[in-house]
């Protein structure tokens, strides 16, 4: 790996958008496979990656 990769989440109700909180994380690049970028934050709803542990 390289870079610094850093990730958080809170429950917290952010409104509409995340209204059971978000996970955030941060990558290396923003591009396809086989390009080059920026790195960037990826925010996901945080009922999406719970709900997977049921």
């Amino acid at each position: 790996m390289r870079g610094h990769r850093r990730h958080d989440a809170t429950s917290a109700n952010l409104g509409p958008a995340f209204p059971q909180g978000v996970f955030v994380c941060q990558d290396g690049s923003n591009g396809a496979p086989g390009t080059s970028g920026n790195q960037n934050f990826k925010f996901v709803p945080l009922q999406r990656i719970t709900a997977r542990f049921g």
